[in-house]
């Protein structure tokens, strides 16, 4: 059986989110090839697949293993809760076979501002 990597991420409401995860064949190994796949992630509720979604990442083109996760500050300043959890599901296009790449728990914090006195 496959371990599943977990990953956390701190979310700022109202700003831009983008986050790099790089995947290796091993540690310090070649990237993983995607070719063939889709990737997918959403932030829900709680860590079961059937609770409410809070937020779906964009995950631009992938290369070289690199999957970008990313999120506008559109929809981070929409987001309400203060912890949600997210996973990372790669689809294989020929057989439909997904698979838990990565998952993990997900803070959201407000933006600090300071004004210079």
């Amino acid at each position: 059986m496959k371990t599943v990597p977990r990953w956390d991420l701190k979310i700022w409401r109202g700003a831009d989110f983008s986050e790099l995860i790089t995947a290796l064949q091993t540690k310090g190994g070649s990237p993983v090839d995607f070719t063939g796949k889709v990737i997918t992630s959403s932030i829900r509720e709680h860590p079961d697949f059937s609770s409410t979604e809070i937020a779906s990442f964009t995950i631009p083109a992938i290369s070289d293993g690199k999957i970008y996760l990313t999120l506008t500050r559109a929809i981070t300043s929409a987001i309400t809760h203060s912890k949600g959890y997210y996973d990372i599901i790669v689809t294989t296009t020929t057989t439909n076979f997904a698979e838990l790449y990565i998952y993990g728990e997900v803070i959201f914090e407000d933006v600090k501002t300071y004004t210079a006195s």
